[in-house]
């Protein structure tokens, strides 16, 4: 059923696209999918929805986990055919679960595969060759190195820190040699075809390093969007398109502010100017949510919850649990669940549905 324009769940009588994105498979343990998978995935979808002509669009995602981010571009953009590439069997099985459960499976695929392997990644098979692509018409013949439109990462933010007890985790968070980043670029561009677009959710502080990698990839910068927790925070992640076969000319958006404020979050109503404005994040993925946001209007709302202070680190605060309490479902301290700004509800209508799908 739908409530508000929502799908939501009622028992075992959901449609599949109301089990995103909590009602996802997770390995136990392990690094889970959080914010930032979420927002690449809307970041991607927004610019895959405007993507010229009529043909299928074939995505690829790089360490794809459990699938997040891919399904979700999937979800919003029918066009999307895509293969998800995981080197971490438990997470290849999840992901492949949530394909079937979501209903994808037409259109989706992955494979188990290290990204840095560029041997496997030369190996893989064209588009037109996988079932999930029986529609893909595009560009060449062959492999499917240098025939992706799209390629979508989140790689691993390698920063220093205690190592985790959970191996699973520890290899999601950092690579053994630490350049898991340039890995990634590298597979990227090996992957695209000419002009084709990358897009990556990486961590703020290293945006230098993002620069030098996607250069060195033949990638080159053409749009920047930070994303920060509060109107006042400096920016700890930072969304990237880039584009295989082109010159760095760089548009730096506004940052995006997913929400106001410092205190905690109380059960309270949309702030009056949101509910005047009809702004309460109603439409789950509808035409209407991506027009409202246009190209990136970022203006701050409502209240979401008070963080740690400046030593949280970006993981903590948009990363596997980025707006979630103890429980899984909402942030300590509250029982309403994360209030999200206006402009955050508009660039990632997911936010907005109820925390007790998983």
């Amino acid at each position: 059923m739908t409530q508000n324009g929502r799908k939501t769940l009622q028992g075992t009588g959901t449609e599949p696209a109301g089990l995103y994105p909590h009602g996802l498979v997770q390995p136990s343990g392990g690094l889970r999918f959080g914010l930032d998978a979420l927002l690449l995935a809307a970041f991607t979808a927004q610019r895959l929805l405007a993507w010229p002509g009529q043909r299928d669009i074939f995505a690829v995602e790089l360490g794809c986990g459990c699938g997040a981010a891919l399904l979700g571009a999937a979800l919003a953009c029918p066009r999307v055919r895509g293969l998800g590439l995981e080197r971490e069997v438990a997470l290849t099985a999840a992901a492949t679960e949530n394909i079937v459960r979501l209903g994808l499976s037409a259109r989706l695929a992955v494979r188990c595969l290290d990204v840095g392997d560029a041997v496997a990644l030369r190996g893989l098979p064209g588009p037109d060759s996988l079932q999930n692509s029986a529609n893909w018409s595009g560009p060449g013949g062959g492999a499917l190195c240098g025939r992706a439109d799209a390629v979508l990462a989140n790689p691993p933010y390698d920063r220093a820190g205690r190592p985790s007890p959970d191996p699973l985790r520890e290899r999601a968070l950092r690579s053994a040699d630490g350049q898991a980043l340039e890995a990634f670029c590298r597979a990227a561009g090996l992957l695209l075809r000419h002009k084709g677009h990358f897009f990556c959710c990486y961590d703020a502080r290293a945006l230098g390093r993002l620069c030098r990698a996607l250069h060195t990839a033949g990638l080159g910068l053409r749009l920047a969007l930070p994303v920060r927790a509060h109107p006042a925070d400096p920016a700890l992640l930072v969304l990237a398109a880039a584009q295989k076969g082109a010159a760095d000319d760089l548009r730096l958006e506004a940052p995006l502010t997913l929400h106001a404020g410092r205190g905690p979050v109380r059960a309270t109503a949309p702030r009056p100017q949101e509910a005047a404005a009809g702004e309460t994040g109603s439409g789950f993925f509808t035409a209407e949510a991506w027009r409202q946001h246009g190209t990136g209007a970022t203006t701050a709302g409502a209240d979401k919850k008070d963080f740690a202070g400046p030593e949280e680190t970006a993981a903590d605060m948009l990363g596997p649990h980025g707006g979630q309490g103890p429980d899984g479902k909402s942030p300590a301290g509250t029982e309403a669940g994360p209030q999200w700004t206006a402009a955050a509800r508009r660039f990632c209508p997911w936010l907005d549905r109820k925390r007790d799908l998983g």
